[in-house]
């Protein structure tokens, strides 16, 4: 659908006499080409996709925890959120001195980006605890946790809180640092060549290492 939808605008741009549009509409017109030909390669795997879909759905089935946990962790996310957005609110007018507010709103941001992190890989590591629990131990149900939700749960705030707070850390700083150089870049601070140049080396090493923490946490 959304090839379709980049083929179409394309197309219609593309028929503009003007030059900026027609090459906007010859690169959303390629673009869109590509994903059909990535949807044409990739055909033979939808089967997989469609079984590890089914595998999920019964998971969220027969272990409803999953749902509950998920469920307080979007609701902890989102008074999170305002608490920075009462936060900021309150530092704008608490703070004339240009360099005390310019502090407090650095650490307040990275104490949100931080905070969030944190959350979220509780929620992957509960999530891939109680999975495994289920594919090593579901042919044996004397091994199987009463409760797998709530001790996979517990595991992470507890025990392993420690060593997900300090890889959350890293990507907390990086997810921050991308927010800061699109502002910068908005702003048109640097210049533009030099932010789209930063934010890409920076949106890079983001993305390598959320990738990188995705599997390492799981062991945890």
């Amino acid at each position: 659908l959304s090839s379709s939808f980049l083929l179409f605008i394309g197309i219609f741009m593309f028929g503009y006499q003007n030059g900026f549009y027609s090459v906007i509409g010859a690169f959303l017109t390629a673009f869109g080409a590509l994903q059909l030909l990535i949807f044409y390669i990739w055909r033979s795997r939808l089967l997989l996709t469609f079984s590890l879909l089914r595998t999920a759905t019964l998971l969220i089935h027969s272990y409803r925890g999953l749902l509950t946990v998920t469920i307080l962790t979007s609701l902890g996310y989102s008074f999170v959120w305002a608490l920075w957005i009462i936060g900021t609110l309150i530092v704008e007018f608490s703070y004339p001195n240009v360099y005390a507010h310019a502090i407090v709103m650095f650490l307040l941001t990275f104490s949100f980006f931080w905070t969030s992190q944190v959350a979220k890989n509780v929620l992957h590591t509960t999530t891939a605890g109680v999975i495994g629990m289920w594919y090593f131990h579901h042919q044996t149900p004397a091994l199987f946790p009463k409760n797998v939700v709530f001790d996979a749960l517990r595991r992470c705030t507890t025990l392993s809180l420690g060593a997900l707070s300090c890889c959350s850390l890293l990507t907390g700083a990086t997810a921050m640092l991308c927010a800061l150089i699109t502002r910068l870049y908005t702003i048109n601070f640097f210049g533009t060549g030099l932010c789209a140049f930063l934010g890409s080396i920076t949106r890079i090493f983001d993305l390598t290492w959320s990738f990188f923490n995705r599997y390492v946490l799981i062991s945890i």
